[in-house]
């Protein structure tokens, strides 16, 4: 099962942390709690079931500890020979960031699985164990949000 979704859930755990050793602590704790509750494991629907894991974790996470992390990429972008440039690129995504982080987390999840990851509505439905038609409109709200927020 690690060698199938680990990856997968890499990822979606980047895409809510821009800290690339938390997404990893994140995804080590899912696979060890996905491990330790093997025996409650339907077996049906295991990218859901990990994708319930990870979120979760995130949850506890922030109410843990709320903080908002630029993207890397801002850090790396200092050495640029334009400054104009590289401040116009920081302030967009930091725009974005703070557009996205306003999101419920439902939709923010259905908005990167949907639109980032490219994965189906009903692929969607499963992993966040609600219905397609309930998937779609999630996606449709959260893009027109992240629309009037930029």
């Amino acid at each position: 099962m690690y060698n199938t979704y680990s990856d997968e859930i890499y990822r979606y755990c980047l895409s809510h942390s821009s800290d690339s050793d938390l997404s990893e602590d994140i995804v080590s704790e899912t696979f060890m709690k996905a491990w330790k509750h093997f025996d409650t494991f339907d077996n049906k629907h295991p990218r859901a079931w990990l994708y319930t894991i990870a979120k979760n974790l995130f949850r506890d996470h922030w109410r843990k500890k709320p903080t908002y992390e630029l993207d890397e990429q801002m850090e790396s972008d200092k050495e640029s020979d334009n400054p104009v440039l590289v401040t116009e690129k920081n302030i967009t995504i930091e725009r974005v960031q703070k557009a996205i982080a306003a999101l419920p987390i439902e939709m923010k999840d259905v908005v990167y699985m949907r639109c980032i990851l490219g994965l189906s509505a009903k692929q969607v439905a499963g992993s966040l164990n609600i219905t397609e038609a309930n998937v779609r409109v999630l996606q449709h709200r959260g893009l027109k949000k992240l629309k009037d927020l930029l």
